[in-house]
């Protein structure tokens, strides 16, 4: 069960760093304007954060 709960976070973990990649492509070849990169960068990075941290703390209870 945390295994397949480790694998989708894993997943949504992709998936969040390609859509930065994405937003930084986006705004060299001059898509989007900066301040539109910040916004939509700020909350990436946000949800990048809580879905490291939860990932960790899933993998903590597997080792611990």
């Amino acid at each position: 069960m945390r295994r397949a709960e480790i694998e989708r976070i894993r997943k949504e973990k992709e998936r969040l760093e390609t859509r930065k990649s994405n937003l930084q492509n986006d705004y060299m070849d001059r898509t989007i304007l900066l301040h539109d990169y910040h916004d939509m960068k700020g909350r990436v990075d946000k949800e990048l954060v809580l879905v490291k941290d939860k990932l960790i703390s899933l993998q903590q209870k597997i080792v611990g």
